[in-house]
């Protein structure tokens, strides 16, 4: 936005000349507006800065121009005059101009940078909503889950997962408001696929089906029908349950929470319970019995999510793509050349996105780094980490600057890149 020339009156003119210049100048004006055939002002923003303006440029029935102090709208006359009048004495600028002291309005703040959102919402109580792709094709989904500083760091493997130690995915708006609506939600990835209603048909909000397991199969519903209302009690409830004991190699304890997990409706109670069932987990279980198990709640939530009507296949708008991993920042060069013989999602990722005609997307590459990548089924921490995570949320979280980053296309996209890659026939557009 351009400075605003100052409108204050040369010191050496008086109030009496001041007057006299305003009277004809008003007269004037009203005579060129009565004769035009311009509309006038329909609304104030039209017309007049932001409310938060300490003073308005005012028109003043029958008078001369007149500043109205700590006014937050133009006089009900402003809006007698066409806009470009009111324009022609603010100034002839396209606005009308604050006189207060006469200092320019400050200039608006630089939009924030996407990658600053996502950091913002993962520091949030709400999280910042990813969805791993479901295949090999990089698109939306109606899964997501929702990462958050205190909570424990991992991703979805996908179906991709036997090839691939990375993955990808995509990335929601960030913004709590702009999350997509959620249908239900649960602490852990709950084996939705195989869900069901009372009539047999799959539900991803229904209950695990389980003949070998009645009670499983009974807690799986709503959480609210299990009599949890609050975090507290959802940890409570689901502590070592429920759970099966034994095995060929030992006195081993299956912690089946995935398929007795119950759902709620908002995903703001899902991460809510998903921090609760964690504190009492990594402070309640001693070494001794944590090493019997072999399978205990996965790191990421799970958030079935809405259609939506308004876009292709109903699956909600996206801000960005991802690349997750395990461990710290790497380039893609380098994370390829640790071994050139594997598969890899940067590499699935380059070789569907970069080919296009009118070049790399126009939605930023993401990187996630500090993922556990897995299927959400097995225990994914030693009792050591299980502690370091507790220290951490003590310590106030993790740190978003070494989790996201934003990769250029140029990176992915370069042809030098590219030729490392190992082909893979699936990895195509969508």
């Amino acid at each position: 936005k351009s400075p605003i020339v100052s409108t204050c009156p040369p010191a050496n003119i008086s109030v009496a000349q001041l007057d006299k210049m305003m009277g004809w100048l008003f007269f004037l004006g009203m005579f060129a507006s009565s004769a035009s055939a311009k509309s006038s002002c329909a609304s104030e923003a039209e017309c007049a800065p932001d409310s938060e303006e300490a003073a308005l440029l005012q028109f003043s029935k029958g008078e001369h121009l007149k500043t109205e102090g700590a006014s937050d709208k133009p006089s009900a006359w402003c809006y007698t005059i066409s806009c470009d009048k009111v324009r022609w004495w603010c100034g002839a600028r396209e606005e009308c101009c604050p006189l207060a002291g006469c200092v320019p309005t400050p200039a608006a703040p630089a939009p924030t940078a996407l990658i600053d959102q996502v950091k913002d919402a993962f520091n949030s109580d709400a999280g910042v909503m990813v969805s791993v792709a479901d295949s090999y094709v990089l698109q939306s989904d109606l899964s997501g889950s929702l990462m958050q500083k205190l909570l424990p760091q991992g991703l979805y493997g996908g179906p991709q997962s036997g090839s691939m130690v990375d993955n990808m995915g995509v990335i929601f708006p960030p913004a709590a408001a702009d999350h997509p609506a959620a249908v239900c939600a649960y602490t852990c990835d709950s084996g939705t696929q195989h869900r069901k209603n009372t009539g047999g048909d799959k539900d991803r909000c229904g209950k695990y089906p389980n003949s070998f397991n009645a009670t499983i199969e009974d807690m799986s519903g709503a959480c609210q029908s299990n009599g949890i209302s609050t975090p507290q009690e959802y940890a409570n409830y689901y502590y070592l349950v429920p759970k099966q004991t034994g095995g060929s190699g030992g006195p081993a304890v299956y912690w089946q929470i995935q398929r007795g997990n119950c759902h709620f409706d908002t995903a703001e109670e899902a991460v809510e319970s998903q921090l609760a069932l964690w504190h009492e987990f990594a402070s309640r279980i001693s070494e001794a019995d944590y090493e019997l198990l072999d399978q205990g709640p996965g790191n990421y939530n799970e958030i079935v999510l809405e259609a939506s009507p308004d876009y292709a296949n109903g699956l909600p708008p996206i801000d960005a793509y991802f690349w997750g991993h395990e461990g710290p920042f790497i380039s893609p060069d380098d994370f390829v050349s640790s071994d050139p013989t594997r598969q890899s999602a940067i590499c699935c990722i380059a070789t569907q996105l970069c080919p296009s005609p009118q070049g790399p997307p126009d939605v930023p590459l993401i990187e996630i780094a500090q993922q556990t990548i897995n299927t959400g089924f097995d225990r994914e921490r030693t009792f050591q980490q299980l502690q370091e995570y507790s220290g951490i949320v003590e310590a106030g979280g993790y740190d978003a600057n070494q989790i996201f980053r934003e990769i250029p296309w140029e990176e992915v996209c370069d042809q030098a890149f590219l030729g490392t890659c190992v082909a893979n026939p699936l990895c195509v557009q969508p």
